[in-house]
C-alpha cells in the first residue's frame, strides 16, 4: 500500500493586535515619544510608518552635536522620537503588509503639548470712523487654547461675538497653528485704542497688543464745486462797484510823441507838455548828462496801453483757472491713492 503526504499552508491577511498597538497619545514638548504597532497574519506582516500628511519624519541622532535627519518611511514595530517638538505633531500611519491581499493601515495621532506663543503681522491698524477694522494675531498652541480680546485692559474681556465685535479662531495647516481675528463693526472714536489678544491652555498663556488709530478723512472738492468756485472768482474779477473811468475828450493842443527835457539834480519831471489824453502811456529814459551839470531825459508817449492791460488781465485769469483745475485734479488723484 502506498501513501502520499501533503502539506497545506493557509495564508492569512494581516490584522492589528489592538492590545499591543498604540492609540492617540499626547506628549509634552521636549520629552521622548514612542509609538508601537503589532499585526498578525501569515506570512508574518511587515510593519512600516509614514506621516499621514506626506511630510518626512524628523529623527534626532544619538550624537547631540549632529543635525537631525529626515526620512520618508521607518520600518519596524516601533516609532521612537528621542526629543519631541511641535514639528512632530500630527497623524502617523502604521502600515502592515504581507502580500495577502493588500496592506492595511492604522492611524495614530501624536500630539505635542506646549504653551501658547503669539505674534502679529501688524502692530497697528488704521481705520476711518464709521468703517470696520480687522485685527489679527497668529498663535501656536496645543492643546487648542481658549482665546479672547481686551480693550485698554477693560473688563470684562471680549469673549464672544456681539453686535459690535466678531471673534473668529481660524485653524491653520497644522493641529497647533491658528489665526485669532477680531472685527470691529462701525468704528466710533470710543473704539480707538489698544487691543490685546489673549490665548490660554493647560500649559500657560500668552498675549500680544495691536494698536488701533484713527485715519482722518481728507475733504476733496468735487469737479462741480471747483467749476462753481472758478465761475464765482471770474465774476468777482470783472464786477466792481467803482465806475469805470471815462477817457477825456482830446483838446486842441498839438500831440507830441517825443520831448527832450533838461533838468537839474532836484527835478520834478511831469508830462504836462504832452498830450493830456488819458489813453496814452508815457516812458521816460535818461539820455546823457549836460555840460552845465544838468541831465537830459527823453519821454515817449504811446497809445493802446489800455487794450494791452485788458489782454494781460485776461491771460492772467485764464492761467489762474488752469492752475486751479490742475490742483483739483491732483487732490482727487491723491484721494484715490490714499483710499
Amino acid at each position: 500500500m502506498r501513501g502520499q503526504v501533503g502539506h497545506l499552508e493557509v495564508n492569512v491577511p494581516p490584522s492589528f493586535v489592538e492590545q499591543s498597538t498604540s492609540s492617540d497619545v499626547d506628549i509634552r514638548e521636549g520629552f521622548p515619544a514612542s509609538l508601537r504597532c503589532t499585526a498578525n497574519g501569515r506570512p508574518k506582516p511587515e510593519i512600516s510608518w509614514r506621516r499621514e500628511d506626506g511630510n518626512p519624519i524628523s529623527l534626532a541622532l544619538s550624537n547631540q552635536t549632529a543635525k537631525a535627519v529626515t526620512v520618508a518611511m521607518i520600518k519596524g514595530n516601533y516609532l521612537n522620537i528621542s526629543k519631541s517638538n511641535r514639528l512632530h505633531s500630527g497623524a502617523y500611519l502604521c502600515i502592515a503588509s504581507n502580500g495577502i491581499p493588500s496592506p492595511i493601515s492604522k492611524r495614530i495621532f501624536l500630539g505635542i503639548s506646549f504653551p501658547p506663543s503669539i505674534w502679529n503681522n501688524k502692530e497697528s491698524v488704521g481705520v476711518y470712523v464709521g468703517s470696520s477694522a480687522i485685527l489679527e494675531c497668529n498663535l501656536e498652541a496645543y492643546p487648542r487654547p481658549t482665546v479672547y480680546w481686551k480693550k485698554d485692559d477693560q473688563m470684562p474681556p471680549i469673549i464672544h461675538s456681539d453686535q459690535k465685535h466678531e471673534i473668529t479662531l481660524i485653524d491653520g495647516n497644522t493641529s497647533y497653528r491658528f489665526i485669532l481675528r477680531l472685527r470691529i463693526v462701525n468704528v466710533h472714536k470710543s473704539d480707538i485704542g489698544k487691543y490685546t489678544c489673549m490665548a490660554k491652555n493647560t500649559y500657560g498663556e500668552e498675549k500680544s497688543v495691536v494698536q488701533v488709530y484713527e485715519i482722518e478723512r481728507r475733504v476733496v472738492p468735487t469737479q462741480k464745486a471747483v467749476q462753481s468756485l472758478s465761475k464765482s472768482i471770474f465774476m468777482d474779477l470783472f464786477t466792481t462797484k467803482d465806475p469805470v473811468p471815462q477817457a477825456k475828450p482830446p483838446e486842441t493842443k498839438p500831440q507830441q510823441t517825443k520831448v527832450t527835457h533838461k533838468v537839474t539834480d532836484n527835478f520834478n519831471l511831469n508830462h504836462e507838455s504832452l498830450s493830456p489824453e488819458t489813453d496814452l502811456e508815457y516812458e521816460t529814459n535818461f539820455i546823457s548828462p549836460d555840460r552845465s551839470g544838468g541831465k537830459k531825459f527823453e519821454t515817449m508817449a504811446s497809445s493802446g496801453a489800455n487794450e494791452n492791460k485788458v489782454t494781460t488781465m485776461m491771460m492772467s485769469i485764464i492761467g489762474w483757472l488752469i492752475l486751479l483745475q490742475l490742483s483739483s485734479t491732483c487732490l482727487i488723484m491723491e484721494r484715490v491713492f490714499v483710499l
